[in-house]
């Protein structure tokens, strides 16, 4: 996603800053002698949606509340991260899902917390994945890359579409059709420089789709494993749809 000196310059991944306290429940996961590792999403006032490769570091904490991660204004909030719950049959490319449970639960009632939705309809996620619904990424990755990496201080989001296997692997992306529980991502629009994509510390960001005038998780970004990298091409995003029975079977919702 896009850095403030891409915004005057070349838009280097296609990103916007997004509006503070537009997406309440967008979080990030900390690990010691680091603020960021990976991005998450609050789904229930304990628990954090994100990443299973994203639990494997070490991480201690969870972010909210945070607009800009270098200057924060004294709302947010850090959670110690009570436990850490992959998938059963997590294996490093597949069912690349886990749940963070909070020490405590998240202040709702705070003006910069707030919770999304599970996605729950199958006819809603085919009409998402059919490129019919208004979907968007979030996170705080990396914006800039070739040498110098740089990772956004505020919360970034990209509008994203879908893109079926037919097409995918047509274009040579193939290998991508063996992770299990992973859909396919892509930048909607790139910018004049032809780039946009989730980068490294976007893993985790959820992907969204607005449903009447909320927003409901459907997907995490996790992966891209190609020569274009963050800068353009098709991505992998974990559907969330698929894991929605797992998800409520531990959060109890």
């Amino acid at each position: 996603m896009q850095s403030e000196a891409a915004e005057v310059s070349s838009k280097i991944y296609g990103g916007r800053y997004a509006k503070k306290n537009t997406y309440r429940f967008a979080v990030f996961i900390g690990i010691p002698n680091t603020t960021h590792t990976c991005t998450g999403a609050l789904i229930e006032r304990k628990w954090v949606l994100t990443n299973a490769h994203c639990t494997r570091r070490g991480a201690t904490h969870v972010f909210l509340g945070y607009y800009d991660r270098d200057r924060p204004i004294g709302t947010e909030f850090r959670i110690p991260i009570a436990e850490s719950m992959r998938h059963p049959n997590y294996t490093v490319l597949n069912n690349d899902i886990a749940l963070i449970r909070l020490s405590y639960p998240a202040d709702l009632s705070e003006s910069n917390l707030g919770k999304v939705a599970v996605v729950q309809s199958e006819a809603f996620m085919n009409k998402a994945l059919a490129n019919t619904k208004k979907c968007r990424l979030l996170g705080w990755g990396v914006t800039r890359g070739r040498g110098v990496w740089k990772s956004t201080s505020r919360l970034q989001y990209m509008d994203m579409k879908f893109v079926d296997n037919v097409e995918a692997n047509a274009r040579g992306y193939y290998y991508m059709d063996d992770w299990e529980g992973t859909m396919n991502i892509e930048a909607k629009e790139y910018d004049e420089c032809g780039y946009g994509g989730a980068c490294t510390g976007d893993d985790g960001g959820p992907v969204i789709c607005k449903k009447g005038k909320k927003w409901v998780v459907v997907g995490m970004f996790n992966y891209w494993l190609t020569y274009d990298g963050c800068y353009f091409g098709i991505k992998s995003a974990v559907n969330v749809f698929l894991y929605k029975d797992w998800i409520s079977s531990i959060t109890g919702k």
